[in-house]
């Protein structure tokens, strides 16, 4: 399974998987119900800060840029270990976004401004039919 839509050349026959986003949710209280509360994040007016820890953070504030946000983005290293210091740019006047995957390792010192874009994984629909009929040969 291939993560992106940019032509490759592998040896072997590959599926392609892509994300569909969800929603906002906040970090603080990691609870998937305040999206309601959050259906107008996208017209927040001004700046926000976005931080991303993950393999592709460019992909990560160019989708936040599609959705109509101005990013000044924070890279961080893949599986960083975020410490509070590290937000240390955020005086909580400004929204804070970031990725689920590090919203998971900030809920501990959370603010009320933050929030992390939901996404979910997309895979083509022969992905499932070839894994099953894969494992039933070895099986």
């Amino acid at each position: 399974v291939v993560n992106g839509t940019k032509p490759i050349k592998l040896p072997v026959a590959y599926s392609r998987m892509s994300y569909q986003t969800m929603g906002f949710f906040e970090v603080l209280s990691f609870d998937e119900t305040s999206m309601a509360r959050m259906n107008s994040i996208t017209q927040v007016q001004g700046t926000v800060h976005a931080v991303a820890g993950i393999g592709n953070p460019k992909r990560f504030f160019d989708s936040l840029g599609l959705l109509g946000f101005n990013v000044v983005p924070h890279v961080f290293e893949d599986h960083h270990d975020y410490q509070e210091a590290d937000f240390s740019f955020d005086d909580g006047s400004q929204l804070l976004l970031m990725t689920e995957k590090d919203a998971v390792k900030c809920r501990g010192f959370a603010k009320q401004n933050w929030y992390y874009l939901k996404i979910s994984t997309q895979l083509e629909s022969n992905v499932l039919n070839d894994l099953e009929e894969r494992l039933g040969e070895i099986l």
